[in-house]
């Protein structure tokens, strides 16, 4: 399908017919509230391309592809986890006199 060629985040499901936004459906904030391609999947054909453009410029679609991306950093870069488990070891709590 075109519309997952060009937006990568677009996951479609035979088994629902319809699609996801794959990003949002798992990281969204308060994903209760979003309703086509977070929660249920969004299955009018004739209207992809204006959901779609509309959906890519929701700010909640914005933050869900930022945690989503540093999630994957993580998950595939071992080293990155272990830096930031060592820079949190480095930080002493800050005592009072």
């Amino acid at each position: 399908m075109e519309y997952t060629r060009n937006h990568p985040w677009l996951k479609c499901s035979p088994r629902l017919d319809g699609a996801f936004c794959v990003s949002c459906a798992l990281f969204a904030a308060d994903r209760s509230s979003k309703g086509a391609l977070v929660t249920i999947p969004f299955n009018k054909r004739a209207r992809y391309t204006n959901v779609i453009v509309a959906h890519a410029e929701k700010q909640y679609h914005r933050d869900a592809m930022l945690v989503a991306k540093a999630f994957c950093e993580t998950m595939e870069n071992p080293a990155y986890r272990e830096g930031e488990r060592n820079q949190r070891k480095s930080i002493t709590p800050a005592t009072h006199s």
